[in-house]
């Protein structure tokens, strides 16, 4: 899984576009909201 830490080495080293860091957390929050539904 993608967690906010790698997301923001990612985006640090340039390996991911701004657009994707910001595709990509969107992602991880919807991620986060669902474990919290589920718990």
């Amino acid at each position: 899984a993608v967690d906010a830490k790698l997301l923001d080495m990612l985006k640090a080293n340039g390996q991911i576009s701004a657009s994707q860091y910001t595709e990509l957390q969107a992602e991880l929050a919807k991620d986060q909201k669902e474990k919290q539904i589920a718990q």
